[in-house]
Formats: structure tokens, sequence, C-alpha cells
């Protein structure tokens, strides 16, 4: 959750024509919170994923390989606000959802379906 609204940060970017305190709060303060957070929770993330496959392998009998992925990079979350989500209602940050990431191998096209 924001700690400021829009209409908060609205008002204080009319009062100084240079600065953007949407774009600034949104981009440096929500967004370097967020990256903190997937830090954080990151071990918990991949245990609770390698977890769920596990499962879903001994009751259906996949054969997939998993690799941890890195945390996306604060750059990187910059682009992709700032690029894919600039039409999103605020706090455009809030739409990147892949922060955490892994992925999973699978031997052939077979077991991914199964």
């Amino acid at each position: 959750v924001p700690k400021y609204s829009f209409d908060e940060l609205l008002s204080l970017s009319s009062s100084f024509e240079s600065f953007n305190a949407i774009s600034h709060y949104d981009l440096n303060e929500y967004l370097s919170e967020a990256i903190l957070l997937a830090h954080i929770v990151d071990d918990a993330f991949q245990a609770d994923i390698q977890r769920t496959f596990n499962t879903l392998s001994i009751n259906h009998q996949l054969q997939y390989e998993y690799q941890r992925g890195p945390v996306k990079l604060l750059s990187r979350c910059r682009a992709k606000a700032t690029q894919d989500y600039r039409f999103e209602t605020f706090p455009v940050s809030a739409c990147i959802l892949d922060m955490n990431r892994c992925q999973f191998i699978f031997d052939d096209i077979k077991h991914l379906l199964n």
C-alpha cells in the first residue's frame, strides 16, 4: 500500500514545476521498498515453489530440473515500469509481479504438458 495517495503527490507536484512527486515516489520509494521485500522473501518463495512442484512431481511423475533465479534488478524494474506499465494506474511499480524468479526445465514437451 503506498504511503501517499495519488492526490497528495499530485498536489505536491503542482507546487514544483520541475519535480514530479508521483513519478519520484513510484519509481524510487515504492519500487525500492518492493525490491527490498522481494529480497527478504526470496528464500521462502523459492522453498514454496520447490515444495509445490515436488508434490506435483510425486503425484504426476513429473521429471524436471528446478533452477533458482535472481531477484529482478532495480534498474530492470524501473525500465519495465516506465515502458510496459506506463499507462497503468498509480503506483505503476505495483504491476511488476515477477521480481522473484525461478525456472523449470522439462525433458520434453510431454513432461511439461503433464
